[in-house]
């Protein structure tokens, strides 16, 4: 005997089986149908009504036997408790009946054969026809109104198709607590009795059906003993009114302090940059003191150079140049006009010194001199002094544009 496990519906087929000995062999050929589940059906919404839900439905394949109905599975859209329906095989479409008016369902199927149920179907959704209740903005709310009784009109209310089941209403006098509930199921009028005379009354109505529930509210007045109306009641005002008042006012004021509180930041962000950009104009200074010092106490050979240093920092350059007369350029540029008649220099071309551009950006503080002459050492050399009386007038120069900036 051959057993084979775990088939398919694809190893279904036609199978062939050889037996041999020593005087021959002999074959046979079996066909092997292999029986599963059916497959899933294709399901779909048809028609619908205030009531009912009909369907249809197309059958997947009947895994190799005969489809021997159907079981059709629904419930309410919010819930999960299903209702089973069993249909027979030759069915393609069915009609729910004695749904509730304007809900949503959820609604599945499976095929069935002699193996068992097969796979089910993809859920579907479908509501029936029907809404909440409406109010008729057309129509009155009160019919009659004295001193002691008023009329509500319930007509005016509109089913939205599916029937009204209850009305709630509940009332109060304007400014009091307590709400005084009436529920009743009529569906023309209703009378609101034993209401206080000449007073201001606040009225919050309800109306259910299977589809939900409508709101709808309103004011009305009971007549003075004698017949007349009574004015209307100026509204209170509200608690969050001086809340709002105060919000309204302050907010500007807010915004503003914001404001000069951000400009004030922005503006001492600026000065400590300014600040950070003239230490390191003090520092260069004081290093470019230090290097002249060096370079004319050794001799050096040759004719006089030309530019010698271009040191840049952020926004402060200080710069060596041939012969340039010094004038105020712009904002951010200044030179110091230096002259070999000056100096007494003219005659002698090996202590001949160059003159000095000095290009530096508008600094707002003046951080302390950047020059100190008191250290000059005895026998300094004429183009040592003329390079310390430049960089003495360029001290002067930055000390002006440091007070200006204050």
């Amino acid at each position: 005997t051959l057993v084979l496990r775990s088939v398919k519906a694809e190893d279904s087929g036609y199978y062939t089986c050889t037996a041999t000995n020593t005087l021959g062999f002999d074959t046979i050929i079996v066909n092997l149908l292999v029986q599963v589940p059916p497959d899933q059906p294709r399901l779909t919404v048809s028609t619908t009504s205030t009531s009912s839900i009909t369907l249809a439905w197309i059958p997947g394949d009947n895994g190799g036997s005969s489809i021997r109905g159907f079981v059709l599975q629904y419930s309410v859209d919010n819930t999960e408790e299903w209702k089973d329906v069993f249909i027979s095989s030759s069915e393609r479409s069915f009609k729910l009946d004695n749904l509730r008016c304007g809900t949503w369902y959820k609604v599945k199927l499976a095929a069935k054969n002699s193996v068992g149920a097969g796979r089910i179907s993809e859920i579907i959704e479908a509501k029936t026809h029907g809404r909440e209740p409406q109010f008729n903005k057309d129509q009155p709310v009160f019919t009659y109104i004295n001193s002691s009784h008023a009329r509500l009109n319930l007509q005016g209310w509109a089913s939205g198709g599916c029937p009204i089941t209850a009305v709630t209403l509940e009332f109060r006098p304007k400014g009091t607590w307590t709400w005084q509930t009436v529920r009743t199921n009529a569906t023309s009028d209703v009378f609101l009795a034993d209401l206080r005379e000449a007073t201001w009354y606040e009225l919050k109505m309800k109306a259910c059906n299977s589809a939900g529930c409508g709101n709808q509210s309103s004011q009305f007045a009971t007549l003075d003993y004698d017949g007349s109306t009574i004015a209307p009641i100026k509204s209170p005002l509200k608690k969050n009114d001086d809340v709002k008042k105060l919000f309204s006012i302050g907010s500007p004021v807010i915004l503003v302090t914001l404001g000069v509180a951000l400009l004030f930041i922005i503006r001492k962000k600026r000065k400590e940059k300014r600040l950070k950009r003239l230490r390191d104009a003090k520092s260069l200074a004081e290093m470019l003191i230090s290097k002249n010092n060096r370079s004319f106490d050794t001799p050096v050979k040759g004719p006089p150079q030309g530019p010698r240093l271009h040191i840049d920092i952020p926004r402060v350059q200080l710069l060596i140049e041939d012969k340039e007369g010094i004038k105020q350029i712009g904002d951010d540029k200044a030179t110091i006009p230096v002259t070999d008649t000056e100096f007494n220099q003219t005659g002698n071309p090996q202590s001949f010194c160059t003159g000095v551009s000095v290009h530096h950006p508008a600094l707002i503080q003046n951080t302390g001199p950047l020059i100190d002459m008191s250290d000059i050492r005895p026998g300094t050399s004429m183009c040592s002094l003329s390079s310390l009386f430049i960089l003495l007038l360029l001290h002067r120069s930055l000390c002006k544009c440091f007070k200006c900036h204050r």
